[in-house]
């Protein structure tokens, strides 16, 4: 498990192997998800305590995420990215706020690059 801070946005990456050791009180804006999204990598309480805003699911065309899983997060309220439905996914924040970028919605034609995606962004 790591979890990654810029100023305010808390960005909390599972691994299945690990158990969630984060106090409740913590906000997570952003949360990637263990195994793939499997059933393994879901812990509903740990979910529910922690409330992210966005959970990102990265997985294949072949290994879906466990429909459980994805209901359960967006049941605690988290927009669901998954790599196999949006392709990749950028976030760039500036530590109070985040933007999310995905070459799958891109007016580029799926395109997706860091120069892109900051060219883009309303200044400030």
């Amino acid at each position: 498990m790591l979890k990654i801070t810029a100023g305010n946005i808390s960005t909390l990456l599972l691994n299945k192997d690990a158990a969630p050791e984060i106090p409740s009180d913590e906000p997570i804006q952003i949360l990637r998800m263990a195994d793939h999204g499997s059933r393994n990598g879901y812990n509903a309480k740990f979910i529910h305590d922690i409330h992210p805003e966005v959970a990102i699911i990265s997985t294949g065309n072949t290994n879906g995420p466990d429909q459980a899983t994805v209901m359960g997060l967006e049941a605690a309220g988290a927009e669901v990215f998954r790599t196999d439905i949006r392709g990749t996914i950028l976030i760039l924040t500036d530590g109070e706020k985040y933007d999310i970028a995905t070459n799958r919605t891109l007016p580029s034609g799926g395109k997706l690059s860091l120069v892109s995606v900051i060219e883009t962004r309303p200044p400030g």
